[in-house]
């Protein structure tokens, strides 16, 4: 291309409204020279004026898209690569983080074939049997590593039967909508301080202003529309004004997905951090959302990236799925299939580090809920955590309710005042 070209290519480009420097930067891109001037680009803005349907601009503005994509292409690169490096800023160990894995087979009281953590006796991971492990099989399962037995019998308990291992699942998981969450597999007994830095140094949270923990039913969970929706524009309001972080179980079911679908209602950048167990998530999930051993070498230098597999969970299942809005999710682990509530336990140990240690005030914000919210309500308002009960919702936020206004008159007016009471219309 002649230099006169190159330099109407650039008065093009700049009376497009682009910055200069970034005209300079595409014309030496696209290799041809930038030397012009602001004479030159008068005459040039005259010219396409009066000569529309001129060969030569038309050349030009076929030449000018061609470089515009050119220049996307590029943009998207530095993108990525600036996101690369801000993912890859400060490696973090997460050898710090262990799973749970079942190596002593001890059969199951229900299935003689099965270990207590709901695997086959005969997978490769139970490496320890007690005496008579199988029937029909006197001392266990030989083989090597396989051979150790023990004659007092014990029962399964993940403190006994489980050993530690560096997790290998973490990483970056995409949903079917295009949401995207962070996620890592935890021991279920992982200390708080280091779930709190899991937090603030990887996934470089700011410090809440207050935690909200909500709780309620993830089974037969019927609450309606217009009280839905008095929930979630009030629970996201709630956390933006006080810089807050919301907690729930996580799982695409019940008042979980009630809170997810407000995020995305919202379209907001709240940290909604959702605890679940990884012994109920579908098998199909749990093998996406694991590291392969070839990749595991280089997963200190960049995140890893996996796509949630479409799986439908029927009702009542000993499986659920993970729901799709939420931000970020800690998978507690014990080694055992289908151990529902141990992510609790791990839930309720941090919010009361976070509150005890960092100072950091926390709510607690029941929807429904059944005889285990009862109990977490319970625990919580003996430690000094105040709740909000949504009455109508049904459940116990109804029950509790009822009973302080019935048990105690002096409550009525603070009842009135303090809980929200909808009913719908």
């Amino acid at each position: 291309m002649s230099e006169g070209n190159a330099i109407s290519l650039g008065l093009l480009m700049g009376l497009r409204g682009d910055n200069e420097s970034e005209i300079s930067d595409m014309i030496s891109y696209a290799g041809v020279t930038d030397e012009f001037g602001s004479d030159d680009r008068k005459i040039f803005s005259n010219y396409l004026e009066t000569q529309e349907e001129n060969t030569e601009a038309q050349q030009y503005r076929d030449y000018l898209q061609s470089t515009e994509v050119i220049n996307a292409a590029r943009r998207k690169r530095l993108f990525r690569q600036k996101e690369a490096y801000e993912e890859g800023r400060t490696k973090f160990d997460f050898s710090r983080y262990k799973k749970r894995q079942c190596f002593y087979g001890i059969p199951s009281k229900n299935d003689h074939l099965k270990c207590g953590c709901g695997e086959l006796l005969s997978d490769p991971k139970h490496e320890k049997f007690p005496s008579s492990a199988i029937p029909g099989v006197e001392g266990g399962v030989s083989g090597e590593g396989r051979g150790e037995t023990e004659e007092e019998e014990i029962p399964w308990s993940y403190t006994t039967c489980t050993k530690l291992l560096d997790t290998d699942a973490y990483g970056r998981v995409w949903f079917a909508n295009n949401q995207r969450g962070k996620y890592i597999r935890i021991d279920t007994d992982t200390a708080s301080s280091e779930l709190s830095d899991l937090f603030t140094k990887v996934y470089n949270l700011s410090t809440p202003g207050v935690i909200m923990s909500v709780l309620g039913s993830l089974l037969d969970f019927n609450v309606s529309p217009a009280l839905e929706k008095i929930i979630q524009r009030g629970i996201v309001k709630a956390a933006i004004t006080t810089n807050g972080w919301i907690t729930t179980f996580g799982y695409n079911a019940g008042y979980c997905k009630l809170i997810g679908e407000a995020m995305k209602i919202n379209n907001s950048a709240v940290p909604c951090i959702g605890f679940c167990s990884w012994g109920c998530l579908p098998p199909e999930a749990k093998e996406k959302m694991c590291i392969p051993k070839k990749k595991r070498k280089d997963q200190q230098a960049r995140e890893y990236s996996c796509k949630y597999p479409r799986i439908n969970i029927p009702p009542k299942s000993a499986h659920e799925n993970l729901e799709p809005n939420h931000s970020h999710y800690v998978l507690s682990d014990t080694g055992k299939l289908y151990d529902w509530g141990n992510e609790s336990y791990l839930r309720t140990a941090w919010e009361a580090y976070m509150k005890n240690e960092h100072k950091i005030p926390a709510v607690m914000i029941v929807i429904q809920g059944g005889t285990g919210v009862c109990r977490a309500l319970y625990e919580g308002l003996k430690s000094g955590t105040p709740a909000v009960l949504i009455f109508g919702s049904g459940g116990v936020c109804d029950a509790v309710v009822e009973l302080v206004r019935h048990f105690n008159s002096s409550w009525k007016t603070i009842a009135n005042n303090s809980i929200c009471q909808c009913d719908g219309e």
